[in-house]
């Protein structure tokens, strides 16, 4: 009976060492996509950091790989896409705070993620560890 319980114990952490190694592939790929939205917003922050010092040459893309030189003439309202190809024009100042404050909030959820992501990675090592002890313990009743 001692045989059966150490394999269904050893089956169970076996079990959910699997369950979390999904979740943790899930939780880097939602910290990837995190991260690059955290770049991107800090890359519109600092080009709307360059409109507001004068900077207004600018590329125009055309396509995905052909641009054109282009200067920004209006730099005091923006349009911004909204979602759905819906644009809305805003002042600069706002649109910089908004920007930052989903900065905030994507820095915040990267936090709190890797967090997650570190408790998931300690547990892991321990049901590892229990798995080890488990089979040892197996594998020296089977020996006797």
């Amino acid at each position: 009976m001692d045989m059966e319980v150490d394999e269904r114990a050893l089956n169970d952490k076996l079990i959910e060492i699997e369950y979390l190694r999904r979740e943790l592939e899930e939780s880097i790929n939602t910290l990837s996509s995190l991260q690059y939205a955290q770049e991107s917003t800090a890359s519109w922050l600092l080009g709307l950091d360059d409109v507001q010092k004068g900077v207004n040459k600018v590329l125009v893309p055309y396509s995905n790989e052909i641009f054109f030189d282009g200067e920004i003439k209006n730099t005091t309202s923006p349009l911004v896409n909204i979602g759905s190809n819906i644009f809305k024009r805003m002042n600069l100042d706002n649109l910089k705070s908004m920007l930052n404050e989903r900065l905030k909030v994507l820095n915040e959820n990267i936090q709190s993620l890797l967090k997650g992501i570190n408790e998931m990675q300690d547990r892991s090592k321990k049901l590892e560890d229990e798995v080890s002890s488990i089979y040892e313990k197996y594998r020296d009743s089977q020996m006797k």
